[in-house]
């Protein structure tokens, strides 16, 4: 069960969207392993923190090394897992797509 803060850092982007850091959430039993969610400011986004719609660590502890850059032409975050010496690269085209509905 999640008992950490999540969504403790909301961050508004120029373009309307905006950035969801959780730096203390933990999935598959990883304690504190991070996510970054990308919403869209335009639709609701609701549910849980999942690797379709955020891009979610996988190393304990690791939350609080994620790091994020946003490109508002091709509306895409691009997040560093320096702990895990990995990128995720996170498109609002990939988690609305699928008959995803917000």
């Amino acid at each position: 069960m999640q008992t950490a803060p999540i969504g403790a850092d909301i961050i508004a982007l120029a373009d309307g969207n905006y950035v969801i850091r959780s730096e203390q959430w933990s999935g598959s039993g990883i304690s504190n392993a991070g996510a970054i969610t990308l919403a869209n400011g335009r639709q609701r986004l609701v549910g849980h923190v999942a690797a379709w719609n955020s891009a979610t660590g996988n190393v304990a502890e690791g939350g609080g090394l994620l790091v994020q850059d946003y490109d508002p032409t091709r509306q895409r975050l691009v997040v560093g897992k320096r702990k895990e010496n990995k990128v995720t690269l996170l498109t609002m085209e990939q988690i609305f797509a699928d008959n995803f509905e917000p």
